[in-house]
């Protein structure tokens, strides 16, 4: 056993999936900080080779998930002999060892290689494989949403195209990869079997089939530890849940809506599974309707034509543009988007937009989604459209370009990826709902954007944008999940329609808005010169007005995160197609409500368009390496701020960054 010193330690506990610290936060905060790095130094120890003499002056990052129980279980050991073994540490050292593997392996020559798809692990315990370690950024999502038990309320959000898609990109992985062992596949037939009994209630057509062999895909890659789906474990969701073998994927319509199509296949060919099917068909499917671009000059050529229309479903497999080069240094005048990427990577929207650009086959476009990611917070256009040298230059740096985005590419992606936004609507939204007091209200506003009226739902404390939708039944799910909260609803809100919908569908709600001759809302006293009404006939008055009082400041805050992030900042001001603007106003919304409720809640109300005002000027300069993007923020109170609160922690996967970590410094 080697002798290893470690002359600095910090450790960082993140808090994932909406899990509480439980009710003695400090002591579990002591437990480990007592246990988790005398854990590392044994492993070290175990791990280096006894004869080596090495010194490593490099910060070693080693990422650890772990259990809420595990750390409870190692905060009530916290006084017990050091000496003696953990009685929870077994698997945890197991952890442990493989992630200071993978962190010292490219340090230490002599460091065994360790597999980390091997280490074994119980049923329902964190995968040990780290996000860096997956093929695939789909099957790691969908295997992080399993174990956040999330998985079930994520894909019920999904857009039948998000379904089709994710489901013939993963049987394409399955069908690249080897056969499994003939060991594995008894015990994988018997978990599939069980799982496949718990999902008998689901709806038979097509989407929910897919659901649920997507549940089946991540509940068993879950148990038995796997990073990548077998051929085996296809062939048994064909048994447990066939698709129909006529039916193609998806064909893609003007507006990107899923249509069916059956697929004309040859008499003489051999029958195709229902995955077969799906492979095949998706890949006729996306023959039919792509068009590929080739070099800049005949796209430029087909727009002075004027034969270019933003519907049309066109590739962006070719590189948009070229990456900025290594060693580069950029100095930019708002450092503002590169602050989004801490907390859009907390709810793991970095990952899930991976997903998204894996699944639709758009990874190229990365810097594309980047850049309309950045305008979103940037200086407004001029007359609506038009961006200065200076707006052009942050994105740019941002997105890590040589050049700017043309116009006309992030038109065609905003009409690509219109129909696959389904689930990073839904890891915004959830994690808001996730993170949500029911004690307090929720802001119902019905808005106007360039497309027509859309009906958002805001959380009143730190006014973040939970989710917009065209529709008004489309809140439904949503509001279920927040059915404890009174909803507010202002006067310019409240049609009889609107109200009389809530009503029906169970929801409580107080407003300013006078009833009607056909409604019988219960009077509530003044709040100041006005009063209010609610359909709740069971909570007193002062409980509905201590929320009501809520509702005129709660409006006008919402109503300025809409005007200053969806009217005046459209990302891409000449796309015809206004989903994706929309869906860029709630991540940019949850990004700048976070940096706002970090750094001020105890001492303000709080609301996204404060950050946008007071972060919006601060400079940074931008230096590009092989394996970092390093942000330098000048010195003083606002950089303070910042790093004090934790919003300049490093970030690592973001997918236009190619694997490189942006981190923050100071100079």
């Amino acid at each position: 056993m080697a002798d290893v010193k470690i002359n600095r330690c910090v450790l960082r506990i993140v808090r994932h999936g909406g899990w509480s610290w439980g009710p003695e936060p400090r002591k579990l905060l002591q437990g480990a900080i007592h246990a988790l790095p005398w854990l590392l130094a044994k492993e070290l120890s175990n791990l280096v080779p006894a004869d080596m003499d090495r010194s490593i002056f490099a910060p070693v990052r080693i990422r650890l998930p772990i259990q809420i129980h595990e750390l409870m279980a190692l905060a009530n050991e916290t006084n017990r002999d050091l000496s003696q073994p953990f009685t929870t540490s077994e698997l945890l050292s197991q952890r442990i060892k493989a992630a200071a593997a993978i962190a010292l392996g490219s340090d230490l020559d002599g460091v065994p290689p360790v597999e980390i798809a091997q280490v074994e692990t119980e049923p329902g315990r964190t995968p040990t494989t780290a996000p860096e370690t997956q093929t695939s950024a789909m099957l790691y999502v969908l295997v992080s949403w399993q174990h956040e038990d999330v998985l079930r309320q994520r894909l019920a959000a999904f857009s039948e195209t998000a379904l089709e898609t994710w489901h013939a990109a993963i049987l394409k992985i399955a069908a690249s990869e080897k056969e499994s062992s003939v060991e594995a596949q008894p015990e994988m037939g018997a978990a599939v079997a069980e799982i496949a009994n718990g999902l008998v209630s689901a709806t038979s057509d097509r989407a929910g089939i897919l659901r649920r062999r997507l549940i089946v895909i991540a509940e068993v890659l879950h148990r038995f530890n796997l990073s990548t789906c077998p051929v085996t474990l296809v062939g048994l969701i064909d048994e447990a849940f066939p698709l129909a073998s006529g039916e193609i994927g998806i064909t893609t319509t003007a507006r990107g809506e899923t249509s069916r199509a059956k697929n004309e296949l040859s008499i003489a060919e051999p029958a195709l599974s229902s995955s077969e099917a799906v492979l095949r068909s998706s890949s006729i499917a996306k023959s039919q309707t792509e068009t590929a671009i080739t070099e800049p000059s005949a796209v430029q050529e087909t727009l002075n034509e004027k034969t270019f229309s933003p519907h049309q479903t066109l590739s962006l497999k070719a590189p948009v543009t070229q990456p900025v080069r290594h060693g580069e240094a950029r100095h930019i005048s708002s450092v503002l988007p590169f602050l989004l990427l801490g907390p859009l990577g907390k709810v793991g929207y970095l990952r899930t937009l991976a997903a998204v650009f894996e699944a639709a086959d758009l990874r190229e476009a990365a810097p594309l989604f980047a850049t309309a990611l950045a305008y979103k917070v940037l200086t407004p256009p001029a007359r609506g459209w038009r961006r200065d040298s200076d707006v052009s230059a942050n994105a740019m740096a941002f997105a890590g370009l040589e050049s700017p985005a043309a116009d006309e590419l992030l038109s065609r992606l905003a009409t690509n990826i219109s129909t696959h936004l389904s689930p990073l609507d839904a890891t915004l939204s959830g994690a808001l709902i996730t993170g949500h007091n029911q004690r307090e209200p929720i802001l119902l506003v019905r808005n106007k954007d360039r497309d027509g009226l859309t009906f958002t739902l805001f959380d009143t404390e730190g006014s973040f944008l939970i989710t917009s939708e065209e529709e008004l039944a489309s809140l439904e799910p949503a509001l279920m999940q927040m059915d404890s909260s009174l909803v507010l609803v202002p006067e310019a809100t409240a049609t009889p329609d609107v109200l009389g919908w809530l009503d029906a569908g169970g929801f409580r709600f107080v407003t300013d808005a006078a009833p009607t001759r056909n409604e019988h809302w219960r009077l509530v006293r003044r709040i100041g010169t006005r009063r209010c009404w609610t359909n709740d006939s069971l909570s007193s008055d002062s409980t509905i007005l201590e929320n009501a009082r809520r509702l005129p400041s709660a409006t006008e805050d919402a109503t300025e995160v809409w005007r200053q992030l969806a009217l005046e900042r459209p990302a891409i001001p000449l796309a015809d197609d206004v989903r994706l603007d929309r869906h860029l106003t709630l991540a940019a919304g949850l990004g700048l409500g976070f940096i706002s409720w970090e750094l001020w809640r105890f001492v303000e109300e709080t609301a996204p368009h404060l950050a946008l005002k007071r972060f919006g000027d601060l400079t940074a300069r931008v230096d590009y390496s092989e394996d970092s993007v390093v942000v330098s923020l000048p010195l003083g109170k606002r950089y303070r701020d910042l790093h004090d609160h934790g919003l300049l922690a490093d970030v690592i996967d973001v997918p236009w960054l190619n694997g490189r970590t942006v981190r923050f410094t100071s100079g």
